[in-house]
């Protein structure tokens, strides 16, 4: 994780820079993103056109928190330019991102930061399908949320499935199976989950999914890694 996020993304993760609500403030905005569940509220006070005072709340993953720790930090500059390029880098965390895996070139650079985090979303739209009929939303509504789950899900099941085979193919090679001799059959499984996931909405497999990736893949990588001196990109 420390290559991956960077010592300064984990110090404000950690130790937040000017995180509360200010009262009597200036200006306000919020941000959430329904899928993810991030969410980021900024509240400040201007004097002749600067920003003296500003702060932030909210909750959700390493990166957007501490963004919004970092941007706080920026103090006495002008209003106008600093709330423009703020909301635009804050609203930047909650638009769909496009993401693109590396070439089938055998560049080197492998990781299982992008499968785990396949994994993790699949399993956090299953939860978000399975508690959205317990709203009291209208029938309209809880339809178009469900289209909009389920295309989530279905995406990011192939993105999964994409990702280990890269790592299955690309990746590991004969000498690791004198070592790991289970490891076609590991993959295997977490092929087939990616699968039923976007079939189903199946609590168990992607339950399943999550922790085969997060466990087993991710341990095997790791050492696989270690094995070559180099830090592992989990």
């Amino acid at each position: 994780m420390r290559g991956f996020y960077g010592e300064v993304i984990l110090d404000h993760y950690r130790f937040p820079r000017n995180r509360g609500k200010i009262a009597r403030a200036d200006f306000h905005a919020e941000e959430e993103n329904d899928f993810c569940g991030d969410m980021v509220e900024v509240s400040g006070i201007v004097k002749k056109g600067k920003i003296k005072e500003i702060k932030f709340r909210g909750k959700g993953c390493v990166i957007s928190q501490a963004a919004a720790s970092l941007l706080t930090c920026y103090e006495k500059i002008i209003y106008s330019y600093a709330m423009m390029n703020f909301l635009k880098i804050m609203y930047s965390f909650f638009l769909p991102q496009s993401v693109h895996a590396h070439c089938d070139i055998p560049c080197g650079i492998y990781t299982t930061c992008q499968t785990s985090i396949a994994a993790e979303t699949v399993e956090k739209m299953v939860q978000k399908i399975q508690e959205l009929r317990k709203t009291d939303k209208t029938e309209i509504d809880k339809n178009h949320e469900l289209a909009r789950l389920v295309a989530v899900k279905e995406e990011w099941a192939e993105i999964c499935k994409r990702e280990l085979f890269i790592l299955w193919a690309d990746y590991f090679k004969p000498e690791h199976l004198s070592k790991y001799p289970d490891l076609h059959d590991i993959f295997w499984i977490a092929v087939k989950l990616c699968s039923q996931n976007k079939r189903e909405v199946n609590p168990a497999a992607a339950q399943q999914l999550r922790d085969l990736v997060d466990g087993k893949i991710t341990q095997i990588f790791k050492e696989a890694e270690e094995t070559k001196g180099e830090e592992p990109r989990v």
